[in-house]
């Protein structure tokens, strides 16, 4: 049996959830493998965890492919955790998804031969998403070809960030420069309120100090009637500020931008709600519609 730092090669036969896969090693170990693996794949994984009737190892290298396997179109794949399967084609993650529901009638609710029709495909695999919060930190994550590397090598600051937290890290998170699961005009937004919170040398609130001015920016995208809205969420008002980020916004996204907030909270949690709220462009809310009803929404404050 090997042990926990040795590294191991494994036959990849199935999938497990939460972006896991196992298989076989030398003389049928069953080992649960952590990472981008696809069921069809030969890996080589270090161990890190050993039990009585598996082990549980973290991918290092794909010596051979599966035939499913492409080329994940987002440069943040596999670091950032928010998609797991944009390294197999479309059709195999709807076969995974049907397999996992499988695997919790059975394994978890003792349900035996219940018929699972085939998962109906999304209309669009990217692009979808109606809401998107991104995190500011004054701690970057930094990527695995930057570790040691030093600040003069490093590809961008340190102090900086805005995207999403990496996995089990709220301290950090890693700067998104496009995320294929929102819209176009949510990715101009970003990178828009980016380059001018950058260019400006705003402060960033942080979970250690409890200091700092910039926490959130969320995107509300209605996909059915277009309607955009942009939500800053800050420790305090600055309104001039918001003056500023409010013509940067709309020179970026034009007649796309339906309205602009700034919600402001001195709560040390980092949900992206304020306990005030300030409209700075449009009426604060937008209108969605699924199927037959119609929906108006705004941010939601908490109770």
């Amino acid at each position: 049996m090997p042990r926990k730092g040795q590294t191991v090669v494994v036959d990849v036969t199935d999938v497990v959830g939460n972006g896991r896969c196992f298989g076989y090693g030398d003389e049928g170990i069953h080992i649960l493998v952590h990472g981008p693996v696809a069921v069809g794949d030969r890996v080589e994984a270090r161990v890190f965890k050993t039990k009585k009737d598996r082990l549980e190892a973290q991918l290092l290298v794909v010596l051979n492919r599966a035939p499913t396997r492409v080329e994940p179109p987002c440069s943040h794949f596999g670091v950032c955790g928010g998609c797991q399967w944009q390294h197999v084609t479309y059709e195999e993650q709807l076969r995974i998804k049907r397999k996992l529901v499988q695997a919790a009638l059975a394994d978890t609710g003792g349900f035996r031969d219940v018929p699972v029709i085939s998962v109906i495909p999304a209309p669009f695999p990217f692009a979808y998403r109606n809401k998107v919060d991104f995190s500011f930190t004054d701690r970057r994550y930094l990527l695995a070809e930057e570790l040691g590397s030093g600040s003069v090598h490093l590809q961008k600051s340190e102090n900086f960030a805005l995207g999403f937290h990496a996995p089990s890290c709220y301290s950090k998170a890693i700067d998104i420069d496009y995320c294929h699961l929102a819209s176009a005009e949510t990715n101009k937004a970003l990178d828009a309120v980016r380059q001018f919170c950058l260019r400006h040398k705003l402060s960033i609130y942080s979970t250690r100090s409890h200091q700092g001015f910039l926490r959130n920016l969320v995107v509300r995208h209605a996909l059915s009637t277009g309607e955009l809205m942009v939500n800053l969420v800050t420790t305090w008002q600055d309104h001039e500020f918001m003056l500023q980020i409010t013509d940067v916004l709309r020179e970026a996204l034009g007649d796309k931008l339906t309205t602009l907030v700034n919600n402001v909270t001195q709560r040390k949690s980092v949900v992206a709600l304020g306990d005030r709220e300030f409209v700075y462009f449009g009426d604060g809310a937008i209108t969605e519609r699924l199927g037959p009803f119609q929906f108006r929404i705004s941010v939601v404050f908490p109770l």
